[in-house]
């Protein structure tokens, strides 16, 4: 189990996400019973990291296999593409091309 400090608040039923000294992304712990060992990943989407860890590690190990993987992890976060707004006139690249969004209120579709 987890102790309390290492953990933030959960928010709506999401699980707790895990406080890690030099990583500002927020991290998101799953302990997973069926799990063999210990996986990191980044969503592309929104930055997130992804931990999931066996049941029975003990935090200071799941600490340090993140700080083993820092420089690693500290990449695919600035690989990640910022957002894009979507408004009018704002553009989205799809299958390598990009796309200019436009609204038509008039139209049969409003977008």
């Amino acid at each position: 189990m987890i102790p309390d400090f290492l953990l933030k608040p959960a928010r709506h039923g999401r699980p707790a996400p895990l406080a890690v000294p030099g990583i500002e992304a927020a991290i998101d712990l799953k302990v997973n019973p069926r799990a063999r060992r210990m996986t990191l990943r980044v969503d592309p989407a929104d930055g997130t990291v992804r931990v999931v860890a066996p049941q029975g590690i003990a935090p200071a190990e799941i600490v340090d296999f993140i700080a083993r993987h820092r420089d690693w992890l500290q990449a695919r976060l600035q690989a990640v593409p910022p957002p894009l707004p979507f408004l009018d006139g704002g553009v989205v690249p799809y299958l390598g091309l990009d796309h200019r969004i436009r609204h038509e209120p008039a139209g049969r579709r409003t977008v």
